[in-house]
């Protein structure tokens, strides 16, 4: 499921699209706040999203959201960041 709307709480008259998915046995679906992407390192950087990626696929492991935690923590090294980090994994057993 791809993401198609504005951020929530931007516009209080922006009307959402619903959507609805099914996961599978074993599927997860992780969603996050910006503040994962918005990661900085000490140089300022951005985490990004494409970048999130890159480092995932690096990872030797099944990517939970304590996986997604820890690269966060691991590209800001201990850098104090400017917004929250939430991640929420849900999946079917």
């Amino acid at each position: 499921m791809k993401a198609a709307n504005v951020i929530l709480g931007l516009d209080d008259t922006y009307q959402f699209t619903e959507q609805s998915t099914t996961l599978e046995h074993g599927e997860q679906m992780i969603v996050f706040t910006d503040g994962v992407t918005e990661a900085e390192n000490a140089q300022k950087e951005l985490l990004g999203f494409d970048h999130l990626l890159e480092l995932l696929q690096n990872v030797q492991q099944p990517i939970d959201d304590q996986t997604i935690f820890d690269v966060v923590c691991r590209f800001s090294n201990g850098s104090e960041q400017s917004d929250d980090i939430a991640i929420m994994n849900i999946a079917r057993k």
